[in-house]
């Protein structure tokens, strides 16, 4: 979460290019180990959140427009 924070703060200060803060603000929130085992049926001590975690990233990152 840190480093996800880092990138918001240079998207938002324009000092890097990337998604769009909306969609940074989102990967914030959902990527809390409650809200993807909510999202995915799991529960928050599932060793396999990590991997849910890289794909729900990946697929909103695929989702952003360019």
């Amino acid at each position: 979460m840190n480093l996800l924070s880092g990138v918001r703060l240079g998207v938002g200060l324009n000092l890097l290019p990337g998604p769009g803060v909306y969609t940074l603000n989102k990967l914030l929130i959902y990527t809390q180990p409650a809200h993807l085992a909510a999202m995915d049926g799991r529960s928050t001590g599932d060793r396999e959140l990590p991997t849910v975690r890289a794909a729900f990233v990946r697929r909103l990152l695929e989702a952003e427009p360019s």
